[in-house]
């Protein structure tokens, strides 16, 4: 759970609307500020944050995806941590490795490993 005195934002890119509420409602719920993107050119768009603590990407969206937005935020140094989910079922370890991704998930994904994974997250950042 999250601690109050440390309250990192987590966003979510998700071009899924029910996805992108559910992550948003779980994350609330579990004491995260949380700021939802249905896009990552929505998310390259916003005013730049200091205060992320977790990224949640969705890995296939349209335009661009999860693993390409890592590497345009690497590309200009942000190296905030983040969690690519997807329904992809092929092992995505090194595509996620090279970017520098904390962890894949496959959806559904668990509430509780979700939550274990960004509290190890915001520990590594």
């Amino acid at each position: 759970m999250a601690n109050s005195a440390n309250r990192e934002l987590i966003c979510i890119v998700e071009d899924d609307a029910d996805n992108r509420d559910s992550l948003r409602v779980l994350l609330e719920a579990s004491g995260y500020d949380v700021v939802a993107f249905a896009s990552a050119v929505e998310f390259l768009q916003a005013p730049p944050r200091d205060d992320i603590g977790c990224l949640l990407l969705d890995l296939h969206m349209p335009g661009i995806g999860g693993i390409e937005l890592i590497e345009r935020l690497r590309e200009r140094g942000d190296r905030t941590p983040a969690i690519v989910l997807t329904v992809d079922g092929r092992d995505l370890s090194k595509r996620l490795d090279a970017v520098g991704a904390v962890k894949g998930l496959h959806k559904p994904v668990d509430d509780s490993d979700l939550l274990v994974w960004i509290e190890r997250a915001r520990r590594s950042h």
